[in-house]
């Protein structure tokens, strides 16, 4: 996040009226650490691929895991039915992650 973005969300949460009218509970002062990617108007989409489970793990023809193969970002999108545009990069992150997560708990390889 931008740091003058983040110095304007920390003047908000101060305030008694606030924009938008977003109630005062709901606001609280961000903290770090952020991330961020440049973010530019042009991307591929591939819309579609093998399907994937919640944490990102490949399915076969029958719905089951194959054990170790993940799909992340547009290989088996979420959204491979329509062309949107602008998912991409967020898509990446995400699936990415969760991948990551469960990866981390399987036991190594001999």
């Amino acid at each position: 996040m931008h740091r003058l973005s983040v110095q304007r969300e920390e003047q908000i949460v101060g305030l008694e009226s606030r924009p938008l009218g977003r109630a005062a509970e709901s606001m609280r002062p961000l903290t770090g650490p952020f991330y961020a990617v440049p973010v530019y108007p042009n991307q591929y989409n591939t819309q579609g691929g093998p399907k994937r489970n919640a944490k990102s793990q490949t399915l076969d023809a029958f719905g089951e895991v194959i054990p170790r193969l993940y799909t992340v970002g547009e290989c088996g999108a979420g959204y491979g039915w329509v062309y949107n545009g602008g998912w991409n990069n967020c898509e990446a992150m995400i699936t990415g992650r969760w991948a990551a997560d469960d990866a981390l708990t399987l036991d190594d390889w001999e």
